[in-house]
C-alpha cells in the first residue's frame, strides 16, 4: 500500500491525490469481500415473480409451430408438394396440413436468397448481393445482415417461440 501511495503522490497532487489514496484505502481483501457476499441472502421471487429479471415472452396459446426447410440446388417446383415429380412424402405430410408459401423470389445465389428468406426482404437490402464468401466493403455486399433487419427466428423468439437453426455441413 506504500508503494500505492507514494505512485500516487508524485503524479496526482491535492484532492486527486487525496481521493485516491482514500479509495485505495477502502479497498477490502478478496476474502472479505467473500465472506461478506456469503452473509447475504439470495433473492428470492415474490408470488413467482422476480422483482427484476426481465419478464420473458411466451408464444400464445395454441400458437402453431413453425418449421422452415431450406434446400440448396434444388428446383422450385421439385417436391410433389408444389405440383413437381420428386415424391418427398414427410414434405406432403407436412404441406397438408400447414401454409405453404409459394412467391419466394430466388436470386439463383444461395447466400443472397437464405438472407431474402430469413429476413422477407430483397438480398441488397441486407447486405447479401452476392455469394457470402466473395462479399466486399460495398453497401449491399458486406455479407452482414443488419441490426435494422430481423431474421425468422429472431422475431419468433421475440415473440416467445423457442427457435433453433439446423443445418448440415457439405
Amino acid at each position: 500500500m506504500g508503494r500505492f501511495r507514494k505512485c500516487i503522490s508524485r503524479r496526482l497532487t491535492g484532492t486527486a491525490a487525496a481521493t485516491m489514496v482514500i479509495a485505495a484505502a477502502a479497498l477490502t481483501s478478496p476474502v472479505a469481500h467473500a465472506q461478506d457476499q456469503s452473509a447475504q441472502e439470495p433473492p428470492v421471487a415474490k408470488d413467482g415473480k422476480w422483482q427484476y429479471y426481465p419478464v420473458s415472452r411466451e408464444a400464445p396459446e395454441g400458437a402453431p409451430n413453425v418449421l422452415v426447410v431450406m434446400t440448396d440446388d434444388v428446383g422450385y417446383s421439385a417436391a410433389t408438394s408444389y405440383g413437381g415429380p420428386v415424391p418427398m412424402p414427410n414434405f406432403d405430410r407436412l404441406a397438408k396440413d400447414g401454409l405453404q408459401y409459394t412467391q419466394m423470389h430466388t436470386t439463383a445465389m444461395c447466400s443472397p436468397s437464405r438472407a431474402s428468406l430469413l429476413t422477407g426482404r430483397n438480398h441488397h437490402a441486407v447486405g447479401n448481393g452476392s455469394i457470402s464468401n466473395v462479399s466486399i466493403d460495398a453497401p449491399g455486399y458486406t455479407a452482414v445482415i443488419p441490426k435494422s433487419a430481423a431474421t425468422l427466428g429472431r422475431v419468433l423468439r421475440d415473440n416467445g417461440y423457442d427457435t433453433g437453426f439446423f443445418w448440415k455441413e457439405p
